[in-house]
């Protein structure tokens, strides 16, 4: 299941992260930039996590709100030490990097393209995963969840 950084957030500061493990089939996949492909990378999830513990940190001792953030803090930790098949960063391929270009592209030659899509598919297109992560292709993603455009000038 993809998910963005607010259900990430969500489910990890009230301590869900096991139902949302459960929920997405054993894994939960993220774009690149909610979560980094290498521990030093930035993402919102590490955004999130400083955020809650500089609130943590500024609170007071003992008390209630300092209390909450700081299991916050510890849930999202959990989240984040999830191994590689558990959390899985999606990146885009450079085609669908150009065609996601065109489609925010002021000029409707451009953007015209988007709107021309196989029956169904709502000209969308998937993340591809990153070349590093071993999981066979097309196991991550669901058939339903598919979305192939057709190249632009296609009728």
């Amino acid at each position: 299941m993809l998910v963005d950084a607010s259900v990430c957030r969500s489910f990890a500061v009230i301590g869900w992260t096991p139902y949302l493990l459960q929920i997405g089939g054993g894994s939960i996949l993220v774009a690149d930039g909610v979560h980094g492909r290498h521990p030093d990378d930035p993402g919102e999830l590490r955004s999130i996590h400083s955020a809650l513990q500089r609130h943590a940190d500024q609170a007071d001792p003992g008390s209630g709100l300092a209390s909450r953030a700081l299991a916050a803090v510890h849930s999202l930790e959990q989240l984040l030490a999830l191994t590689q098949d558990q959390l899985t960063v999606l990146t885009l391929s450079q085609d669908e990097f150009e065609f996601a270009v065109r489609l925010q592209s002021r000029r409707p030659e451009d953007r015209e393209c988007g709107t021309r899509s196989a029956p169904g598919h709502g000209g969308l297109m998937v993340a591809s995963r990153h070349p590093s992560l071993s999981r066979p292709a097309g196991r991550w993603l669901s058939p339903a969840t598919t979305k192939t455009p057709l190249p632009c000038g296609t009728p």
